[in-house]
């Protein structure tokens, strides 16, 4: 005999080993992510400040980037946002797809597709730090 009490017959019903797992179901759920890389990039779209004192002495030198358009620069020193890059992996994908060229399994290639579709871009903001 054990020392478990009786159970009833609604307990019984609700104890986890008499559960089923419920059905696969799909929901849609969004993936947000802030990704950030920092770079180096070549201009000569800043203004160089010199500040003279009296006898043309040099008080202060200094860089003023203030109307440089960084995601212009960006862009034209070769840099790709995710959202590009992920773009530029679809299409190297299905061009490989319709050559019957897999560089990685055929089903595997199929998913990475579909996952490069339907990417937004949500915000882009380019910091000179």
């Amino acid at each position: 005999m054990d020392n478990y009490p009786m159970m009833s017959a609604s307990e019984l019903a609700g104890a986890p080993w008499t559960q089923e797992e419920p059905p696969e179901k799909s929901f849609e759920v969004t993936c947000s992510q802030s990704l950030s890389k920092t770079v180096d990039v070549i201009t000569n779209s800043y203004n160089h400040i010199v500040e003279r004192e009296s006898h043309n002495r040099i008080y202060e030198e200094y860089d003023d980037t203030s109307d440089v358009n960084w995601a212009e620069e960006y862009h034209s020193n070769d840099y790709h946002t995710p959202i590009q890059l992920i773009e530029i992996l679809g299409k190297v994908l299905k061009d490989a797809q319709l050559q019957g060229r897999y560089y990685l399994s055929e089903s595997y290639t199929k998913t990475l597709i579909k996952e490069c579709e339907g990417w937004i871009e949500n915000e882009t903001e380019y910091i000179e730090n």
